[in-house]
């Protein structure tokens, strides 16, 4: 991972915020830029440490994001996509943490944003939401599915892999494999998996 690296985060609910405080746990020196559309969880991670700059709206701060995570329901992610669109720099990564992956990829190519997407799901959950419930190991240990366009470089795709493997403790599963078939077969798995099995298997293990 290279030294200086700057994070956005758009949405910092229960996942966006636990992605964020692991980066900043494990990669204390990096800057965190978060958006969030109610103020109170911007404040909080201003206040806890978790971000250096909180706004009320996506702009040009974004700008110097290397990587931006989008955080809020899937419908929203592409709506900031298209507003991400004129504002990232050219060699800005950016990536989701929704479950379903073929919406938003047609709006990446719609886009021509290729280059700059690398599809996310965490598998980790919690029956609660928000950034109250977010924490630093949320999705350690758990599966890290990835879905990177053809257009994104190995490098930078290596680089997102090092950073889920290494500074996440998140097991990182590269797909490429028909996206219709992951929303259909793998999401409900997934699903299963992050809000049933894990936290039972967590439980016995303990």
């Amino acid at each position: 991972m290279r030294e200086h690296i700057t994070f956005g985060f758009v949405g910092i609910g229960l996942i966006g915020g636990s992605v964020a405080k692991a980066l900043r746990r494990v990669y204390p020196s990096c800057k965190i830029i978060v958006y969030n559309r109610s103020a109170e969880p911007r404040v909080m991670a201003i206040n806890d440490g978790t971000a250096n700059i909180a706004v009320p709206q996506v702009n040009e701060t974004f700008n110097e994001c290397d990587y931006i995570f989008l955080c809020t329901p899937v419908e929203k992610n592409v709506e900031y996509l298209k507003i991400l669109k004129d504002i990232i720099k050219d060699d800005c990564i950016i990536t989701d943490v929704g479950s379903v992956k073929g919406n938003i990829h047609k709006a990446v190519e719609e886009l021509g944003l290729e280059k700059n997407f690398i599809g996310g799901h965490p598998m980790a959950g919690s029956e609660k939401t928000s950034y109250t419930y977010a924490n630093d190991r949320l999705v350690e240990n758990a599966y890290y599915a990835i879905t990177p366009t053809d257009a994104v470089s190995k490098e930078r795709v290596e680089e997102f892999t090092e950073m889920g493997m290494w500074m996440l403790a998140a097991f990182i599963i590269l797909l490429d494999i028909c996206l219709f078939m992951y929303d259909r077969l793998l999401v409900p798995m997934t699903v299963l998996y992050a809000n049933k099995l894990r936290p039972r298997l967590r439980f016995l293990i303990r």
